[in-house]
């Protein structure tokens, strides 16, 4: 064993106690509330000067720019910004995400604790900026439309890019609690491509303007944080004992949504690589969450009903 490294504590029952950074440092604590301060503060300020805010000239000034990135982005099959932009889909990430329970169950934690942050977030931003979506200020022939054409006054921020950069950020920001390696370096640079590729894809289907992805992505970082940062601080909610009731109850809701994504895949208008790839990961997780559920709630035979030789 390498110097400094230590074993995870083992209970009697065998099962292995991973020990858990606390977030009891004062940059755990007040860092997240800090940039959401600076955040919203920056916001009200770079608004002052032009409030009201005219949400068609947001729409204006990017409206060229639009038109170029999202034709150029289209010399790509539309299969494969289809696929990527699925992955900013809630039901399609949390599945994708779950096979790091069965190494580090805090990072699983971690995003599921920061997808309410992310949906106040969204909810909140889309409700006050009330922008137009693309398609409903310009001519759609002007651009191409991947998938569902959306005309909603609810464009920013994006909720796919702050989706996808929550649940990876809450994840890298846990992982990093725990060990620094090459390893981990490698896997953020792929991690934070694929949320980024996610992120563009808004605008190659057609669904957000540039600045809508950007701010979703900001947003999405600062509800990761906050994610990783509950899910350290608070430990006992999602600590769970094999068999037990909360445990075996998000097995069965993995495994549902699992299923839910291939049956999906056969009505995608695109060979929908990303929903059976994260429904196989899916299913992957969802032993390691469901056991000891069946020894649990389905009760052993007596031994008066066990047929013996005489």
């Amino acid at each position: 064993m390498s110097e400094g490294a230590r074993e995870d504590p083992v209970e009697p029952t065998g099962h292995v106690v991973t020990e858990h950074p606390s977030f009891n440092k004062p940059w755990t604590v007040w860092f997240p509330l800090l940039t959401l301060g600076l955040f919203l503060g920056g916001t009200i300020l770079a608004m002052l000067p032009v409030w009201p805010f005219d949400r068609f000239d947001y729409c204006a000034i990017q409206g060229d720019g639009f038109i170029t990135l999202n034709r150029l982005l289209n010399s790509w099959p539309e299969g494969l910004w289809w696929n990527l932009t699925q992955l900013g889909d809630a039901a399609v990430l949390i599945p994708l995400l779950s096979p790091i329970v069965l190494l580090r169950p805090q990072a699983w934690a971690a995003a599921l604790a920061a997808a309410p942050v992310a949906s106040l977030f969204s909810v909140t931003f889309k409700h006050l900026a009330a922008v137009p979506r693309p398609a409903a200020y310009l001519d759609p022939d002007q651009f191409i439309v991947i998938g569902r054409t959306l005309k909603a006054k609810n464009s920013f921020p994006s909720g796919h890019s702050l989706t996808i950069f929550t649940g990876v950020i809450a994840v890298l920001v846990t992982l990093y609690l725990f060990e620094r390696s090459w390893r981990l370096g490698a896997l953020t640079l792929a991690a934070l491509t694929i949320a980024c590729a996610v992120a563009i894809s808004r605008v190659a289907v057609g669904a957000h303007w540039p600045l809508d992805v950007l701010g979703g992505g900001l947003l999405g970082i600062l509800s990761g944080i906050v994610g990783a940062a509950l899910a350290a601080r608070y430990q006992r909610w999602w600590r769970l004992q094999p068999g037990s009731v909360p445990r075996c109850l998000v097995g069965v809701i993995l495994l549902l949504m699992s299923l839910s994504l291939f049956y999906q895949a056969f009505e995608a208008p695109y060979l929908a690589i990303s929903f059976v790839f994260s429904g196989l990961c899916g299913l992957l997780a969802t032993p390691w969450l469901m056991q000891g559920c069946r020894t649990r709630w389905l009760p052993a035979p007596a031994d008066g009903n066990r047929s013996t030789l005489s």
